[in-house]
């Protein structure tokens, strides 16, 4: 008997206490872009029989037919990036310095792989990006982050009357691009971005168990990348783009953050229940910035509340936009414009990091009020990211 045969068999003993009806489960696959297939066909469901995963085999179960069980199986390769041989070291990107931004139609999706936005030779591996250590006065209602948490996390330095100033966050997305709010960045001059941060008052950071990470990197930006649909009053197309003078060495205190280029990872970033992860530098609940990076939990908050909340919501692109915090005790605030909002995202056993949000605006009684916070969606503005990154 072979060996795969052996397993199948105990996978049938295991599952068959727990039966299910094939045509229920054969929808909460498709809920899921998963496909109900025989478990042969499916290669981590192999992967976990060989490990004999007990729980997650009983989860992927969804039926039988005459050639054995059958598995809800993921139905596409998630991310067409670059190979996935490559690894968090220096390796430098091709791009262009071309001046002039593009701008294309907003993401059309599909759960086919030829369908995918081509990222190829763009964007990072997810064996690269959305990779983040593990955490420990902060962000509103938050805690201190680890030496090596939200490696994506960019301070944005503007000069005015020739005096330097970090008045935003933003987020590495490639080795030459930082992605941040457009409002961070319309009338400023906008000088360069520091990564690889944590103490901002400290050369050298390290933390009670003597684990020291890198120098901070500062580069010098040169070109902002501005929507072309911003609009200064309402905050539709608050999104920007930074590219950096010089292609950026990936460490374990610098990585690029994943962003949501399929239908299926696009689909978990506005999802009611669930909740995202922010971090910065902003001002705390004692209203003075934070010395040291901060991260908090914020819960999505569904758009016919957040509408009532905040009336004037009503007048933008509400399918470009995302709605989240709203509980005393825990936002973000002054300082954290333009910084990311992630959520972890599992697939075939990776688990990275996405970014489907930037910090656009909020209360201006950040933190006391029950009023959430509004931030751009990212996956509304992929196809525009893509057409200036790829220039």
């Amino acid at each position: 008997m072979t060996q795969i045969s052996a397993n199948c068999m105990w996978l049938v003993v295991l599952v068959a206490g727990s039966f299910r009806t094939t045509l229920s489960m054969k929808y909460q696959c498709q809920q899921k872009n998963k496909e109900c297939t025989i478990i042969t066909n499916c290669t981590s469901a192999l992967e976990a029989l060989k490990n004999r995963e007990d729980k997650l085999l009983r989860m992927m179960h969804c039926g039988y037919d005459v050639r054995g069980p059958r598995v809800c199986c993921p139905v596409d390769r998630p991310i067409v990036f670059r190979n996935d041989s490559e690894t968090a070291t220096s390796r430098v990107e091709t791009t262009s310095t071309t001046q002039n931004p593009a701008t294309t139609p907003l993401i059309t999706t599909s759960t086919s792989a030829s369908n995918v936005l081509n990222t190829a030779n763009v964007l990072p591996s997810i064996k690269v990006c959305g990779i983040s250590g593990s955490g420990l006065d902060r962000i509103i209602g938050g805690s201190i982050a680890a030496l090596d948490e939200f490696p994506w996390l960019a301070r944005i330095a503007t000069k005015r009357y020739d005096k330097l100033k970090y008045t935003c966050g933003g987020s590495l997305i490639t080795q030459q691009f930082v992605v941040s709010a457009a409002h961070c960045v319309i009338d400023r001059k906008v000088v360069a971005v520091r990564l690889g941060e944590w103490d901002t008052e400290t050369e050298k950071d390290c933390n009670d168990d003597d684990y020291c990470s890198d120098p901070p990197v500062d580069v010098m930006v040169v070109q902002v990348i501005v929507h072309p649909m911003y609009d200064r009053r309402l905050h539709n197309g608050d999104i920007s783009l930074l590219r950096l003078e010089k292609s950026i060495n990936y460490t374990d205190f610098i990585r690029p953050v994943c962003l949501p280029t399929t239908e299926f990872v696009a689909s978990q970033d506005y999802v009611i229940g669930t909740s995202f992860t922010t971090a910065g530098w902003g001002l705390t609940e004692l209203g003075t910035p934070s010395i040291i990076k901060q991260k908090v939990d914020l819960d999505t908050v569904p758009m016919d509340i957040c509408k009532v909340k905040m009336p004037h919501i009503n007048k933008l692109d509400v399918d470009k936009i995302i709605c989240a915090g709203g509980k005393p005790g825990k936002d973000t605030c002054n300082g954290d414009s333009g910084g990311p909002l992630t959520k972890d995202i599992t697939i075939e056993f990776n688990t990275n990091a996405y970014l489907f949000g930037i910090t656009s605006f909020g209360s201006a009684r950040c933190g006391v009020t029950d009023t959430p916070s509004v931030y751009t969606r990212v996956a509304a503005y992929m196809d525009w990211i893509i057409a200036n990154i790829n220039k």
